[in-house]
Formats: C-alpha cells, structure tokens, sequence
C-alpha cells in the first residue's frame, strides 16, 4: 500500500521577488508510506511527482534508500518524476526513510526546487515474539504454597509497538509428565504459578513448553521456551521408631557408656533434612542420659552422662520422641473448581507450636547393683588413753555402713 500527498501552494502577487518564490514552493511533498518485506516484482511504481513549468525541469533523489544506507532501495526517472521502489525494505531496520528531492532546470542545471521527502516504512507481521532465554530452571521446595510465583518468562516482538503484529500472550502448550495433583497456569506478565500440590514422590521434575503467540491479524507468529522445575523434597513422611539395640542394662556409678540404640525409618530423601531426625528425651529430668543422632545411619544412641545409683531405683523408664530437622508438611487435593484456585488440606508444623503428633517410644534402662565397699560413718574419729593404759583396754567405737541391697551383708 502506498500514499502519496501533494499539497499545491498558490501565490497570487505579480511582483518579482512574490513570483520567484511562486516557482519555488509550487508544490510541497507531505509522506510516502511504503509496506515492508513487499513481495515484488519490482521495480514497481511508488509514485510520480510533477511540477507545473513552462520550462524543462531535470529530476534527482538523494539520501536514505539511494546513496545512504539501505542504499538501492528508490530511483526516479529524471525526466518523468516517477519514483520506484527497488527491492524489500525492512521496518525492524528503518522505521522511516529521509530524502532529498531537486528539481533542475535543464537548460543551466540551476536548482529550481529543493525539498525534504519522508518515506514511512509500514510494519508487517514478520517477527514472532522472542523469549529471552531457550531454557529456563528452577528449583522449589515440595512444601510451595499454591498460587505462589514459580518463575517468569519475558519475550519480545520486534514489530511496530502497539500493533497487534507486537502484542502477544503466553500459554503453556504442554506439561511432562503430568499429574492430576497440580495444574499450571502463566499470567499476562509471563509469571508462572500452579494450583494443587506439588510432590516430588509423585513427580521430582516438571517440563513446560511455553509459547508466545502475536496476534497479528493476517498471520500469527510464536516461538517456544522450556522450563524446568525442580521440587525438592519436603518433610512430608514422619520418622517411625522400628526397634532398638543394645542390653539396656548400665551397671550403677558407671558414665559415658551407651546401654541401647534407637532405630527409625523415614521415607523422604536420604540424607535430606527431611530425613535426618533429632531425638528428644522425657522424664530425664536429673540429666542421667543424652542422645545423640547418628549422622549415617539416622539411629539415637543413648548415653548415661551421669552415674546412676542402683540403690535410688533399679530402673528407669525413658520416653523418647523423634522429629525431623526440616518442619512437617502435608498437601492433598480435596476439589477442583473451574475458577480460582483448588480446595486443598494442608498441613504445616513450624519449628514451635503446631499439632504434630511425632512418632515416640518407652525405653526401659536396667541398673545393675555392684559390690560397693562399706563406709565408715566418719572418716576421722579422735579418741584419748592415759599413758601406761594395760592392753585390751576399750578404746572407741567405729561404724561403717554397706548400702548394697542384697542380702548378704556381712563384712570385716
């Protein structure tokens, strides 16, 4: 399509200066418009530009599109005004085009008119919107709340700003795998979010092939991008106690020894903080016993800190509880409406309050009585005897003290 504008200039004073200025502004050339990526053939006429003389005028064009770059894009025949165009021309490289037109007088060569010509290149739909990356990836905890911003995607379209041919929208065209928990969904602003829950037992790793689709009108133009989104695990499994080790038995005044240990299962990813459990005791109110989390294998190992005595109980009974390091969460999907977001049951336990019921178990510790040796009921007694006192004169007495509970007693 092409548009041409003459504006005719009439002056109508029959004086000299009045009349030289008549035969240079006869007339004024407004715009051409000339579409780009035009399919040809060419040459092909754009226009033709007259003035009205009673002498011969000599035609030339110089500038954007003839001598300047994008050089070969225009001629004019000199001697009838027509201008043609030569080749394509591309709007993402020249928005508009700026000449210079002169009209000569043949017989000396002498400039009868001189004007400045714009040539407005029309856009056509003839770039998709770009992404800015081919590949995007990121990585999530398990325990992301639905609705929450995954990633955004940013493209641009080159074409004319404002026209359909550069407006675009997103869509996500295809997920892998797929899983009937969580729905994805992408924004006009290209940010990435989901509804339901997401599980990296059920799926670790989701692939999205994203699209930018222009809305042009003749033709609509797209490309495609991937995300990848990792989920990492979350605590979603709670630790179970399974069974335990060791005599459970501890001999009395003895420390540092490790009577059992506790073993526990935990389905979420080895090592993770998902995985690894902390143990805490109850009913250790006297600082008897410590546990301590092997780092390898997950097991409590019990220790006695602090002497037992047989005598002040032959037993203790311990209450040990097992958590995980990271804060419980659970996620299911109840319903899925057709708008918003869906109705789903979650369940988070934070580092304090919350209603987690964690897994425990009831140990029993055995204290074995030793032979301890019998005490004096003082250390130092002071008694006094008149010399030359005769042999097997009573002197004092001493007591010592066995407190062994078993029956036999005696002692020398």
């Amino acid at each position: 399509m092409l548009l041409l504008t003459l504006l005719i200039v009439f002056v109508t004073s029959s004086t000299c200066s009045e009349t030289q200025s008549r035969q240079k502004r006869a007339w004024i050339i407004d715009s051409y418009e000339i579409e780009e990526g035009h399919p040809g053939p060419f040459p092909y006429k754009l226009g033709q530009v007259s003035i009205d003389r009673k002498y011969q005028v000599y035609f030339d064009l110089y500038g954007q599109g003839i001598d300047e770059e994008p050089e070969g894009v225009f001629t004019i025949n000199k001697n009838t005004g027509e201008i043609f165009v030569q080749r394509p021309v591309d709007y993402e490289e020249q928005k508009m085009l700026k000449l210079s037109f002169e009209a000569k007088k043949m017989h000396d060569l002498t400039i009868d008119t001189r004007l400045g010509i714009e040539i407005l290149i029309q856009d056509i739909n003839d770039n998709p919107p770009l992404f800015e990356k081919p590949l995007y990836e990121v990585t999530v905890d398990e325990d992301l709340s639905q609705g929450s911003h995954i990633q955004t995607v940013v493209a641009y379209d080159r074409d004319q700003k404002g026209t359909p041919n550069s407006t675009f929208h997103y869509a996500i065209k295809s997920v892998s795998p797929e899983s009937p928990n969580i729905e994805f969904f992408i924004k006009n602003t290209g940010a990435l979010s989901f509804k339901g829950c997401l599980d990296h037992e059920v799926v670790s790793k989701h692939t999205l092939l994203i699209e930018a689709i222009d809305h042009g009108e003749v033709v609509q133009l797209s490309s495609s991008t991937t995300v990848i989104i990792n989920v990492e695990d979350g605590n979603n499994h709670l630790p179970v106690v399974t069974g335990q080790t060791g005599s459970g038995k501890v001999k009395e005044n003895e420390s540092g020894v490790s009577p059992l240990r506790l073993h526990v299962t935990d389905h979420d990813v080895f090592q993770s903080k998902a995985w690894r459990v902390e143990y805490t005791i109850l009913g250790n109110e006297k600082g008897y016993f410590n546990i301590e989390t092997d780092r390898k294998t997950n097991d409590g190992i019990l220790t006695v800190v602090k002497s037992l005595d047989f005598e002040e109980g032959a037993t203790k009974e311990l209450k040990i509880s097992v958590k995980n390091e990271a804060p419980y969460f659970s996620c299911e999907v109840k319903s899925r409406p057709t708008i918003g977001l869906w109705n789903v049951d979650v369940t988070k336990k934070q580092s304090s309050g919350g209603n987690i019921h964690y897994n425990a178990t009831t140990v029993i510790i055995e204290v074995v009585d030793v032979n301890e040796p019998p005490e004096f009921t003082v250390t130092v007694k002071e008694a006094k005897l008149p010399e030359n006192t005769q042999i097997g004169t009573w002197v004092e007495k001493v007591t010592a003290v066995d407190q062994d509970s078993s029956a036999a007693r005696d002692f020398m």
